[in-house]
């Protein structure tokens, strides 16, 4: 859990980063995921293929935190 919180802190350190230094990149990013991951046509087409991903996560998220007793 605490390396998930050192990455989840870097990433938004990097991005903070990128805002004040680099905004031409942070907007290609932003594009980026305006085209491919808020897409609604790629959501609807692999929507069943995404839905199972989740899913699987959540699950695996459930059994981690009943099972670290």
């Amino acid at each position: 859990m605490k390396t998930l919180k050192l990455m989840v802190g870097l990433i938004m350190l990097i991005f903070s980063i990128g805002y004040l230094f680099r905004p031409d990149l942070i907007i290609k990013i932003n594009d980026w995921g305006r085209s491919f991951v808020f897409n609604d046509k790629y959501i609807m087409e692999k929507r069943r293929e995404i839905g199972v991903f989740f899913l699987v996560l959540a699950f695996i998220a459930i059994y981690m935190s009943v099972s670290s007793k």
